[in-house]
């Protein structure tokens, strides 16, 4: 098992936990400007709670874990792209910054690669 260290797995183990401590801390964010109220603290942490259990089932090439977290990240993209889109109606403000773009654009399609690698050489 020591000759599989590094690979593909371990990559989007990493990535999917830099995902999921992203999400919590955009969640103490909002949790901070809406006065500490609880229900944001619930809802926001369910998606890095998802993200840890899937990053845990990547690291053990679970195949489960490495179809779900393929479709929640291209759902995460397609997202973003719908985002996007709604962007050009006057009505709706979208910021297209460098973290928004490293966040829900290269960390998801980094992830999808690196689950792809793992599911290929399973």
């Amino acid at each position: 098992m020591e000759a599989d260290r590094g690979g593909a797995a371990d990559v989007a183990y990493v990535l999917l936990l830099v995902q999921a401590a992203l999400g919590a801390l955009a969640t103490l964010g909002l949790l901070f400007l809406m006065g500490a109220n609880p229900v944001y603290l619930m809802v926001g942490l369910g998606g890095p709670l998802l993200l840890t259990i899937l990053a845990g089932g990547v690291a053990r090439r679970s195949r489960w874990a490495l179809v779900t977290t393929t479709v929640l990240e291209l759902v995460s993209l397609g997202a973003y792209q719908l985002n996007l889109l709604a962007g050009v109606l006057p009505q709706v403000d979208v910021t297209v910054n460098l973290v928004a773009l490293l966040s829900q654009v290269a960390l998801p399609v980094a992830v999808v690669v690196q689950c792809l690698r793992v599911w290929r050489h399973a």
